[in-house]
């Protein structure tokens, strides 16, 4: 975006702009827009985009602040409570979380919906994910399906890897391998750490219309492997386990299991006990 396109915009489209870009996560374009933004001549927002510049980082999403004051969170309920459907979702997510605010799935519920029914692609994806766990909702796979689709309509990566699921495994919708691998490809795509490894699934066992490809299920697993990502640590510590589309190389696949086991991943804990018996 180029400095005359941002002077051509009003403070509020400026500051919305930039707002919209911390809770997408597009740290670079946010970085240049709130730091055009402090050059604003209504204070107020000036005040509001100077707690967005709150660390190191400058433009770390907020929801991910593991020490988040109470300015912060007045501030993004004040943004939510005016109909901010970005800020709507954030506050739902902290407090599911409970991060800085007191845990209540009931009242994240409701924020996520006050934001997916914007049509927030992000907000749409949380409703999504309280129906298919049955958060403080009836479960309805049904219902999960429903918000999944309209998130992926807006490019939403994360529905896209969950409707994948659904489809999968039959929840909420007849079995589609290759409508799974479909949207497994969407989500790894946008870099995705666990499309990577489902879509590398796929190809590790032929399913979803392509043939069954250890060097292409390899290379998937690797990517999400590079951003330790702990399935793909655990699968890529498989595939060298077993010598799929890898030379086999029994002490690479230990560090890996083990690397993944460390960030919690149960599976890789029962690999690395099996594996010590032959090592």
């Amino acid at each position: 975006m180029s400095e005359e396109k941002v002077a051509e915009k009003s403070d509020e489209e400026k500051y919305n702009e930039a707002l919209k870009a911390v809770f997408d996560k597009e740290f670079k374009s946010a970085e240049k827009l709130l730091n055009a933004c402090l050059k604003l001549k209504d204070k107020l927002l000036r005040r509001k985009v100077s707690l967005l510049l709150f660390d190191e980082k400058n433009t770390q999403n907020i929801q991910n602040k593991k020490d988040i004051n109470t300015t912060e969170i007045l501030w993004l309920k004040s943004e939510a409570d005016k109909g901010n459907s970005y800020a709507q979702n954030t506050v739902g997510k902290l407090i599911f979380n409970g991060q800085g605010i007191k845990k209540d799935y009931g009242v994240a519920l409701h924020y996520y919906r006050l934001s997916a029914n914007q049509g927030n692609p992000h907000g749409q994806f949380n409703v999504g994910f309280m129906y298919h766990f049955g958060i403080s909702v009836h479960k309805s796979y049904q219902e999960a399906v429903r918000w999944y689709k309209r998130s992926v309509e807006q490019g939403n990566s994360n529905a896209q890897l969950n409707l994948g699921y659904m489809y999968h495994n039959g929840l909420g919708v007849e079995i589609d391998f290759e409508e799974a691998m479909r949207l497994y490809s969407l989500a790894a795509d946008q870099g995705n750490s666990c499309g990577l490894c489902n879509k590398g699934y796929m190809f590790e066992h032929g399913l979803g219309g392509v043939e069954k490809n250890y060097v292409k299920a390899f290379k998937l697993y690797e990517k999400a492997a590079r951003v330790e990502d702990r399935v793909g640590l655990n699968n890529l510590g498989h595939m060298f386990h077993h010598g799929y589309g890898v030379k086999k190389n029994l002490e690479q696949a230990m560090l890996l299991y083990s690397m993944s086991a460390k960030k919690g991943y149960y599976k890789a804990k029962i690999n690395m006990k099996n594996l010590a018996k032959i090592l």
